[in-house]
């Protein structure tokens, strides 16, 4: 049975789904005191999802949970809700085939094409995706949708369409059949970190991301809030240097330019490590490396690391604070591939937010590592998320 109707998705069913997915395996009786519902309305939809194999029986539980019996426990059999999340950088496409547990159950890699217009875009979309659920062997009832990453500026498609051009989303839904819901990848990143972890308890927050440029996610009232034209939170197109280096995006001087993950590498290997010649496009590996070995040397005290991580704060800073206040939302997160010691520019990065933020104004900011799956599964969520409960629950 498809669940690919919001009548069929009930919010209690969310609630068991959510709670399973994120703190299972479960009783009845642990769903009823976590999800605040009845015991019938539990029995009844524990049965309706064992019935359509969304859930399993594991039998019994090896504590004791309710006078001194072992009771029978439930978990996600993980065969289905399925999705295909995709995430589109400007080099490679990744697709990963996943469930609510976030498994990766098939995953491909393709070259991304160079400068695609609108139309060369949908077939790049239409061919991969039509070759790899087929080759994923997925039974198309237990396919909910496709969730898309993809680049906010720089993709000509469905933000700037032309005149002649469908909806890029639509299109895709007539080619394949299947619901596709596109965001761009920071967003994407966004779904991850809200509903594919533990931050799921958080009705607001955002996310500020740092990888080929600088982007921002942002909850609010538990939903991803991306503005009218889909250009909400924009954070790497602020202008930080005047008449700098050209952006991508047309205009010059922009936050991205001086602080993304290649200008950052570039900037360590001539002043920290003293190099005077790199390659054009060292590979992401090496650039990851670099990063970690920055912040590391950062945390140790080095000074030339000091420095430079106080210039990125000195960019970032600004433009940071003014997020915050516009949206009033204090939970702030800064995710990068800085290695187990990136915290280190958090120290730094509030100096100067406290610079511009106003006085009173309240704010939690804290690093955490990408996670390398996390954009594949952020888009997938971006079809999943209907699986799941925006009401608080007692998941610990």
């Amino acid at each position: 049975m498809r669940m690919d109707t919001e009548s069929t998705i009930t919010k209690n069913v969310r609630k068991i789904l959510t709670l399973l997915a994120h703190a299972g395996p479960l009783s009845k009786m642990e769903l009823v005191e976590r999800a605040q519902i009845s015991w019938a309305t539990v029995s009844k939809l524990v049965n309706r999802l064992l019935a359509q194999q969304i859930i399993k029986c594991e039998g019994t539980s090896p504590r004791q949970l309710q006078k001194g019996k072992n009771a029978y426990i439930y978990s996600l059999t993980g065969s289905k809700p399925l999705a295909v999340g995709v995430d589109m950088e400007y080099k490679t496409t990744t697709m990963l085939l996943t469930n609510l547990r976030g498994d990766e159950i098939y995953q491909r890699v393709y070259k991304t094409p160079a400068n695609p217009t609108s139309g060369q875009l949908r077939n790049f979309f239409r061919l991969r995706l039509e070759s790899f659920i087929s080759n994923s062997s997925v039974n198309e009832k237990d396919l909910s949708g496709i969730g898309i990453g993809i680049p906010g500026i720089g993709i000509p498609s469905w933000l700037k369409p032309r005149r002649e051009d469908e909806n890029l989303a639509e299109s895709l839904e007539q080619d394949l059949g299947y619901p596709v819901s596109i965001e761009n990848n920071i967003r994407a990143y966004t779904m991850f970190e809200k509903w594919g972890k533990q931050l799921i308890s958080l009705e607001e927050l955002i996310l500020v991301s740092i990888r080929s440029g600088v982007g921002s996610g942002i909850i609010i009232g538990g939903e991803l809030y991306s503005g009218q034209q889909g250009l909400a939170g924009e954070l790497g197109h602020f202008e930080i240097v005047p008449k700098g280096l050209p952006c991508r995006c047309g205009k010059r001087g922009c936050l991205e330019t001086v602080v993304n993950q290649n200008a950052i590498y570039r900037e360590y290997a001539k002043t920290v490590l003293h190099k005077e010649r790199l390659p054009q496009s060292p590979p992401k590996e090496k650039i990851v490396s670099g990063l970690s070995d920055l912040f590391h040397r950062a945390a140790l005290g080095e000074v030339a690391a000091r420095r430079l991580v106080e210039k990125i704060a000195g960019f970032l800073g600004p433009p940071m604070a003014q997020m915050i206040m516009l949206f009033n939302i204090p939970q702030v997160i800064l995710s990068a591939y800085f290695g187990p010691h990136g915290g280190v520019l958090v120290d730094v990065l509030r100096r100067e937010i406290d610079r511009t933020i106003l006085s009173k104004m309240q704010y939690s900011l804290r690093y955490i590592p990408f996670d390398e799956k996390g954009f594949t599964r952020g888009a997938a969520l971006l079809i999943l998320r209907r699986f799941f409960s925006d009401v608080p629950l007692l998941l610990l």
